[in-house]
């Protein structure tokens, strides 16, 4: 292979973590992660929906924690998490850079390219979309994944703030 085409293929490939949540997988670019967390404890907050699992204390910042599941399901497992993803927020808001979304296990590396990418399901991945929180449902290797709509989770995360 000429280091022309090694370029081409890596500039083609994008780096990602899949955050195992209890019954689906989040992809996300890791270029969004800021840090991957143990499990904490979070401070939580009346009044506020479901999925929101509270308020962590992270590098001097309020972090909301979110549960994607429960966003995309409107239901609350009632199984425990193991780790957090620490997001860098992509929208403008005031208060934290950052906010959080909960994993039932540890998440995972992984290289992504077009030909690792499918459309889950039948025909095209966006028909397989079943709420605003989803952009879009993908084949990684032989893993379903779910590939989060950042804009309108942080607009939800927004409210709480």
């Amino acid at each position: 292979m000429s280091a022309h085409a090694a370029e081409t293929s890596d500039a083609a490939e994008v780096t990602c973590i899949l955050v195992p949540l209890h019954e689906q997988t989040l992809l996300i670019p890791n270029a969004c992660v800021a840090e991957v967390l143990p499990w904490r404890r979070s401070k939580h907050l009346a009044g506020v929906p479901p999925w929101c699992i509270g308020v962590l204390g992270w590098r001097g910042e309020s972090v909301v924690v979110v549960d994607y599941e429960a966003v995309v399901t409107g239901q609350h497992p009632n199984a425990p998490h193991r780790a957090m993803v620490v997001l860098k927020k992509t929208g403008a808001w005031e208060g934290s850079a950052f906010y959080a979304v909960a994993a039932a296990g540890l998440p995972r590396l992984v290289r992504v390219g077009e030909q690792e990418l499918g459309a889950a399901g039948e025909g095209d991945a966006h028909a397989a979309v079943a709420h605003a929180a989803v952009a879009m449902r993908v084949v990684v290797g032989t893993e379903e994944a779910l590939i989060a709509d950042f804009r309108y989770l942080e607009e939800q995360v927004k409210q709480i703030l």
